[in-house]
């Protein structure tokens, strides 16, 4: 899941690809200055996970 501006919403294929290299570019320094990322990680019993990634503009 991808919080940005406060609706949440899944990302699939390459969708889930670019945002994946939005937060490598902020992780090496190479992200606009004014973004950052929160990420969380949950898992139910089963230890399915689910990754929330929070973005700040």
């Amino acid at each position: 899941m991808h919080i940005d501006g406060g609706d949440a919403h899944e990302h699939a294929g390459r969708d889930r690809e670019g945002l994946i290299a939005e937060v490598t570019n902020y992780w090496a320094a190479r992200a606009d200055p004014m973004t950052s990322f929160e990420i969380r990680e949950f898992r139910n019993e089963s230890r399915a996970v689910l990754v929330v990634i929070q973005q700040h503009c």
